[in-house]
């Protein structure tokens, strides 16, 4: 028996042998057949006996007043599947079909092939109000086990399966006796993102109901309890459901639910109404969340939401506020409220901030397996609008931003320590779905960081994989250009080009950029060297040396703005012009190289031009191996920075020092060149 729309799917035996049993027919007036397959093999989809119209002969006008039953003897285990479901069994047993009253009786045995035994006793009347079920299992083993459910593949990685369930609805009463339970219950997460597990989720029947609930049913970080009453004592009964989510560390629940879904049996089985559930969620953090928390989203979130409708896919409804959300190390210093709802298999997801002084809108779309498909950010800064639109287009998502504002962002580069940033951007570009590949070109002017100021600066990126590319030109607030290229397929990691770059503009920069906590230096990989590269101090940090130079002179000003910078800045004028490059080769030995040629003028007086110009040469390991750092001319009169008195300092100090970063040891000579005090 062949399904015509797919051949693929049908039911074949071999060797049938069909049998008249007389005295039977004779006794109950009605023929009466015995079926016997040797070899049978049903190899169908779900929707096989679903038929969209019966075959109508237009010449017969009667309706067949002939009554037969068929009795189906299955003694040898024949194979049983059912396509896109994941059931595959062996079955043997008895099946018999009474025409008159279109009535099925079974009683059959699966065997899982050493995993366990499964034996269904039923009976039906498929033109009555008339069900009967038994389901018996001393233990099913379900481990590596695979079944379709919907559009989700189900693998469970282990678990166990008990039952000794009965089932009986009759048209004056409906009820059931025993349990069913699953046990040490792990799902594998390829329908999920997380692994499911339970240690026990089991159905029993309690008077004409039949309740369910689980114990420590967990999905990733998130442990639930829930508690379901399914009443069968009316032809229309509501299930109710109570249940709980919390945080694995949580002390109190984080999200409670509770609702009920109409269902009732009729010809067509059982069917089920509309879905009426609401649920609270309690203060805490997004990242409690399984799909925030493995896309790096967090701040604290408070919810209230329903779900209504078809419960194949029902209309779900969200207001939230969310506090301080970040995303990959950019957080935004506000509160927001919004709302999700599902229109026509999609998720709307609106949101806008409060009590802002930049007006902000974000809208996004979502199909229906929670995949972006577009969004737009809008925000509103002196009367100006800027955005970053996101459009999918195939595989891939088209990104622009137009004037976008950053004010009210905050920037975290290290530990999540986080600092405002400023300017406008303006830029498009394409990353893919996967996130593994991304390109694109950025303008950001006005930018400010912490004490990095830039006039402009342009980007132009591409990150692919483990492979990376960055062009850029900055443009200090104080003058001069830095062009910066990195490129990880090349054994010339970086290449950096300064022209009249600000000595003060770079130091203040510098102690932003570099960590000066105690830190040992342990790369890592070659992809994220440079922002692991911390200053390493045995002894003392760099505030403490600062405030060694300030006790010397005798001066107890408390230190303001790093350390108290600003105060030595005021002392002098420097600029430079400097070349870089870090090389690297495939043992992740990396070798600095250098030059710098700058000029330093302690006069701070435009009428005198005193400037002292001295060059800087750096080349060798960058965390191991042998180097040189060789400075001439270094202006002694550097000195005066950290005197309150200046003193007539003249000439210059020549230094080579000669280092050995495996040995951990340098050697130096020190010079002098024309000086004197």
């Amino acid at each position: 028996i062949i399904d015509k729309k797919n051949i693929d799917s049908g039911i074949q035996t071999k060797n049938v042998y069909i049998g008249i049993m007389p005295l039977r027919s004779f006794l109950k007036q009605k023929w009466i057949l015995k079926i016997k397959p040797q070899k049978t093999e049903i190899d169908i989809d779900r929707d096989f006996f679903k038929r969209e119209e019966s075959y109508e002969n237009a010449r017969s006008i009667k309706k067949s007043q002939s009554t037969y039953e068929l009795n189906f003897n299955l003694n040898k285990y024949s194979i049983l599947k059912l396509n896109k479901a994941g059931l595959a069994t062996k079955v043997k047993g008895n099946v018999i079909y009474k025409s008159i009253n279109r009535q099925i009786i079974a009683n059959v045995i699966s065997n899982f092939d050493q995993k366990g035994f499964l034996k269904l006793k039923f009976n039906t009347k498929l033109n009555q109000d008339f069900l009967k079920f038994d389901l018996f299992s001393s233990g099913l083993d379900l481990e590596n086990s695979e079944y379709i459910i919907g559009n989700r593949k189900i693998s469970f990685k282990k678990g166990k399966f008990k039952s000794n369930f009965k089932f009986n609805k009759l048209p004056t009463e409906t009820y059931c006796k025993g349990k069913f339970s699953f046990s040490s219950l792990k799902i594998k997460q390829e329908a999920f993102s997380e692994n499911i597990n339970s240690d026990l989720t089991s159905f029993f029947c309690k008077g004409n109901n039949l309740i369910g609930n689980s114990e420590n049913l967990s999905y990733g970080t998130l442990t639930s309890n829930f508690d379901l009453n399914v009443p069968l004592n009316k032809s229309s009964n509501n299930i109710d459901l109570r249940g709980s989510i919390g945080y694995i560390d949580s002390l109190n629940p984080d999200i409670k639910l509770s609702g009920n879904i109409p269902y009732w049996f009729d010809r067509r089985g059982i069917n089920f109404g509309d879905l009426d559930t609401s649920f609270n969620i309690n203060r805490t953090q997004l990242s409690n969340l399984n799909i925030f928390r493995k896309n790096d989203i967090r701040g604290f979130i408070t919810a209230k939401g329903e779900l209504k409708g078809k419960i194949t896919d029902p209309d779900i409804s969200i207001k939230f506020n969310v506090d301080y959300p970040h995303y990959k190390g950019i957080r935004i210093r506000e509160i927001w409220e919004g709302d999700i709802k599902n229109e026509k298999n999609q998720f709307l997801l609106n949101m806008k901030n409060r009590y802002s002084p930049i007006p902000s809108f974000l809208s996004v779309k979502f199909d229906s397996n929670l995949k972006l498909d577009d969004a737009t950010f809008i925000r509103v800064f002196n009367s100006n609008k800027g955005s970053i639109g996101i459009v999918k287009d195939n595989d891939s998502y088209n990104w622009r931003a137009d004037n976008f504002p950053l004010d009210e962002l905050e920037l975290s580069i290290n530990k999540n320590q986080f600092d405002r940033i400023n300017g406008i951007i303006n830029g498009a570009g394409i990353v893919s779905s996967d996130q593994s590949y991304l390109d694109g070109r950025l303008a950001w002017s006005l930018g400010k960081y912490r004490n990095l100021k830039l006039a402009n600066s342009l980007f132009e990126f591409k990150f692919e994989n483990n492979s990376s590319y960055v062009d850029s030109s900055l443009y200090p607030i104080d003058g001069g250009i830095i062009e910066v290229q990195y490129d990880s397929n090349k054994n010339n990691l970086i290449n950096a080009e300064f022209t009249n770059i600000s000595t003060n503009w770079t130091i203040l920069t510098a102690i932003d950029i570099f960590n000066f906590d105690n830190k040992k230096i342990i790369p890592t990989s070659q992809f994220n060297i440079l922002d692991d590269l911390e200053i390493n101090k045995v002894n003392n940090s760099f505030s403490e040396k600062i405030d060694f130079i300030n006790k010397s002179i005798k001066n107890n000003d408390v230190l303001e703005d790093k350390f108290n910078l600003q105060e030595y800045f005021s002392k002098f004028t420097s600029r430079y012009n400097a070349k870089v490059t870090i090389n690297a080769d495939e043992e992740l030995n990396y070798k600095l190289n250098a030059k710098l040629n700058g000029y330093l003028d302690v006069s701070r007086d435009d009428y005198k031009n005193e400037k002292e110009e001295f060059t800087i040469d750096l080349e060798g390991g960058l965390l191991k191996g042998e180097g040189s750092l060789k400075i001439k001319k270094l202006p002694i009169s550097a000195a005066n920075i950290f005197l309150n008195q200046p003193r007539e300092l003249l000439g210059g100090l020549d230094i080579n020092l000669f280092y050995n970063l495996d040995t951990k040891s340098f050697t130096s000579e020190i010079s002098t060149n024309n000086s004197s005090i």
